[in-house]
């Protein structure tokens, strides 16, 4: 068993101890590892409170709050994803009002953890087609929009935009691959 292994266990099974406000604590730790173990933690509590919490998160002022926030959501529930319907809403109106990059990659990868709806999919592609393929977006933004594709239904649009992406950032295989491996579940579900 590696090092690794055994401490992400000890944390994990330590935070499964913790009251919901202790981990909302701890999504505020200076240790990126304490950080994440609270935020999986909490995926795994959908209740309405760690479901109202995350949508305060969203719109605070604070940039890593609202990073927080849309990491509980895009995983909140997992399976049974209790709040979908409204967590799609809250991922297009913040495609649609945030301006912070880091948080819109957040978004864009929160997209690709979650069965978006068919009716959401082009206001998400516009997106795309507005922050990736037709502006300079860093690696991080390209490669967070390629995940996101996990999430979209296999349409023509999609196809377009997956090949826009592909031609703008060739030379980037972490995109490529995430392109890839989308195109790949895309053909299981035909």
């Amino acid at each position: 068993m590696s090092k690794e292994f055994t401490c992400d266990h000890i944390i994990w099974a330590y935070f499964q101890s913790l009251s919901n406000d202790q981990l909302y604590r701890m999504t505020h730790s200076r240790s990126m590892k304490l950080e994440h173990a609270a935020i999986r933690e909490l995926h795994f509590r959908p209740s309405l409170d760690v479901f109202n919490e995350a949508m305060r998160m969203i719109h605070s002022r604070s940039t890593k709050e609202r990073i927080v926030g849309y990491d509980i959501l895009a995983q909140l529930g997992t399976p049974l994803r209790p709040y979908i319907k409204e967590t799609v809403e809250a991922l297009l109106e913040g495609l649609e009002q945030e301006k912070n990059e880091k948080v819109i990659e957040t978004i864009f990868t929160a997209i690709g953890h979650l069965p978006i709806p068919l009716s959401a999919q082009d206001t998400i592609l516009k997106k795309i087609e507005e922050r990736v393929i037709f502006s300079s977006a860093s690696n991080d933004l390209a490669v967070s929009t390629a995940f996101s594709i996990l999430g979209l239904h296999p349409t023509a649009h999609l196809k377009k935009i997956i090949s826009l992406i592909r031609e703008k950032y060739a030379d980037d295989q972490e995109v490529i691959d995430w392109l890839e491996i989308a195109e790949e579940v895309f053909e299981t579900k035909d």
